[in-house]
């Protein structure tokens, strides 16, 4: 919501490939269901776009459920989040591996970014 306030951002919530375009930034939101909407990712396409996209350079950003979808994997073998047993390749732009266990551990971390700044930094 914040973003969508700013004076000097747009922002536009996409369903397909098409509607995306080319974003100076993507951002992955938080989800009630992170393995269902990585599916449908794929399904749209989306996915595919969002990796070309990072692939040359457009930052992707994840939020929550969001930032679960940028890692490795996602491993809800005991069918936790999903409902049935399976584990998921996930978006793999980051070296993390979430793993859905019926407890839910919430743990503060902190990230230093390694690449240059994003565009309109210095």
């Amino acid at each position: 919501m914040p973003l969508e306030q700013h004076p000097l951002l747009g922002v536009r919530y996409v369903q397909s490939v098409r509607e995306l375009g080319t974003p100076d930034l993507v951002i992955l939101p938080g989800t009630k269901n992170t393995v269902n909407d990585l599916l449908w990712l794929r399904q749209s396409g989306l996915e595919a776009a969002v990796l070309k996209l990072a692939a040359g350079g457009t930052p992707v950003l994840g939020v929550c459920g969001g930032y679960q979808l940028l890692g490795e994997t996602l491993d809800d073998s005991q069918g936790t989040e999903s409902g049935h047993p399976q584990t998921l390749r996930g978006l793999g732009l980051l070296p993390t591996r979430t793993v859905f266990t019926a407890e839910k551990r919430r743990t503060q971390v902190t990230a230093t970014r390694r690449r240059a700044p994003l565009p309109g930094q210095r």
